[in-house]
């Protein structure tokens, strides 16, 4: 099965989804998935300072043919820095679009060591 990762996050009764995202060490925005296999969403990338910018990033690339090019990957997307921001990572069928697996967290951030956590959320 094919899937390609989305997140999407409540701004306080306003949802914002970002999508797709990229898998780590691969080169499409979409991954094969086996039972039981194990993989890796790139989240979001940030400055390695107080309070530094933090963005979605986005991959674009479809397949291995298409050229690659800067476009491809779209790092424009500002992610929220807020403390306590509910959101999930799904898990999408490319083929049909069906909902394989939605994952729910909370995105806070450690000021002191500069980076989002990520807390299960119910």
């Amino acid at each position: 099965m094919e899937v390609k990762a989305v997140i999407k996050i409540d701004h306080g009764g306003r949802t914002q989804t970002y999508s797709p995202l990229p898998w780590l060490e691969e080169f499409t925005n979409t991954v094969r998935i086996a039972p039981a296999a194990r993989r890796v969403i790139v989240l979001a990338v940030g400055q390695d300072r107080p309070l530094g910018a933090w963005h979605f990033v986005l991959n674009h690339r479809e397949s291995y043919g298409a050229p690659s090019n800067p476009s491809a990957m779209d790092w424009t997307n500002m992610a929220p820095i807020p403390s306590n921001l509910p959101f999930e990572i799904q898990l999408v069928d490319v083929q049909n679009g069906t909902l394989i697996a939605r994952f729910k967290y909370l995105w806070t951030f450690d000021s002191t060591l500069n980076y989002p956590i990520l807390k299960p959320f119910k």
